[in-house]
């Protein structure tokens, strides 16, 4: 019996294939299923790049708040968005925060997403730098109570941070650079267990304990000199003219402090110029520190370019048969080191002092340059003119401002100098 149906005509059966049938009785509800399907998946994908954005926001927010780049987008290959951060942070270091930074971190810190036990180590590392102590251990201690099972707060053999390289020697027992011993032959410190808030929190407990007698160290030595020495700087801007007072270690050094203020009041320094900016910091957020000197006869002249290192003929022709005698005098041990805010003398190589190059430095210690100067006194009075001086006096080009030291683009003058009674 044949399945084919007449259809009426001769010679012809109906052959309506059964997919066909299918879709006639079904069409309805397949487009139906079709777009409910295309809707979820389109619904999907845009939840996952708002998720996505969200994420990036958020480690953006970060980002910017710490002093990074802030175009974060999203993790390199293979990393995760803590990864990349920890990454970045340890490439770059922590920059030194701002008010509006900390604002900002402190915002993220009162969170409970995953930047926010970030946001609190960053906050402890930089009151670490301020030396709020108290307030870096409160930090730490908020990392550990609310965010118990992160990376910062778990215990682990060895946080590779605290990863310490053991000093290698040579055969005859001296140290090696490290940076010369080949990877294979480094030696590290054997592991200790801990969290990096834990070796974190160490550290600073430690450096909170010793941290006032090093500062007992740093600290300048009253002078006790009669008189005080006033510097009088003129400034074409006018920003950093004013005065800057002197007293010296008149009872440690009475020759060579007799012989800068004969040489001073006898106007050696009038009209010269600081002809040299020295500055051991200056990255981004940071204010450069270091120090300026003043002495060559010919920063006396308005173009730069006329500015260079005199010759013994040119330092003597300047100070004149009158002042010649007070150019130089023999070494006397005032006990000072180069720390901030002192003023301090030149020193050739027959141990007599130079007391025409005179420096002054600002904020950080100059240890190296404690064998070249001689400390002669310290600022009494004026230590804001002497950091704006030595912050603002710029470069005069990219060579300086890449070594940090050279010529500076501001023209700031001595009027004179002038002792008065202490």
């Amino acid at each position: 019996m044949s399945s084919h149906s007449e259809t009426g005509l001769e010679g012809q059966v109906d052959a309506t294939n059964p997919i066909e049938i299918f879709w006639e009785k079904n069409k309805r509800s397949v487009l139906i299923v079709t777009g409910v399907i295309v809707l979820l998946l389109v619904a999907n994908f845009a939840y996952g790049r708002y998720q996505r954005s969200q994420v990036n926001e958020t480690w953006s927010a970060l980002y910017s708040a710490a002093g990074l780049d802030a175009s974060y987008s999203e993790p390199m290959a293979g990393f995760t968005p803590l990864d990349q951060f920890l990454r970045e942070l340890s490439l770059y270091s922590q920059p030194e925060l701002d008010g509006e930074q900390r604002s900002k971190l402190t915002e993220i810190s009162d969170g409970s997403g995953a930047t926010a036990p970030l946001a609190l180590w960053m906050l402890a590392i930089d009151s670490r730098r301020t030396e709020d102590f108290g307030e870096a251990l409160r930090l730490l201690d908020q990392i550990k109570q609310r965010f118990p099972d992160h990376l910062l707060a778990i215990e682990m053999p060895h946080p590779p941070q605290w990863l310490s390289l053991e000093p290698t020697l040579d055969d005859e027992g001296n140290e090696i650079d490290p940076a010369e011993v080949k990877v294979e032959d480094r030696v590290y410190s054997e592991p200790v267990a801990g969290s990096p808030v834990d070796f974190l929190r160490s550290e600073i407990e430690s450096q909170r304990e010793v941290q006032p007698r090093i500062a007992a160290m740093l600290e300048l030595p009253e002078a006790d000199s009669a008189k005080v020495a006033i510097i009088h700087f003129e400034h074409d801007g006018g920003s950093l003219a004013g005065d800057v007072k002197v007293r010296f270690y008149e009872s440690k050094a009475p020759n060579n402090v007799a012989a800068f203020q004969a040489l001073a009041t006898g106007g050696y320094f009038d009209g010269l110029s600081i002809h040299q900016r020295r500055v051991t910091s200056e990255r981004p957020g940071a204010l450069p520190s270091g120090s300026v000197d003043f002495g060559w006869p010919s920063s006396v002249e308005e173009s730069t370019d006329d500015w260079v290192q005199p010759s013994d003929e040119d330092i003597e022709e300047r100070a004149g048969e009158e002042l010649n005698e007070f150019l130089n005098a023999d070494w006397e041990n005032t006990e000072v080191p180069m720390l901030p805010m002192v003023l301090a003398v030149g020193l050739d190589n027959e141990g007599m002092t130079k007391l025409h190059e005179v420096t002054l430095a600002a904020e950080e210690e100059l240890s190296s340059l404690n064998t070249q100067r001689l400390v002669l006194g310290r600022v009494v009075e004026g230590e804001d003119l002497v950091r704006r001086i030595v912050e603002e006096s710029g470069f005069l080009d990219v060579n300086s401002a890449q070594s940090g030291f050279g010529k500076p683009t501001e023209r700031v003058r001595i009027a004179s100098i002038e002792f008065v009674d202490a």
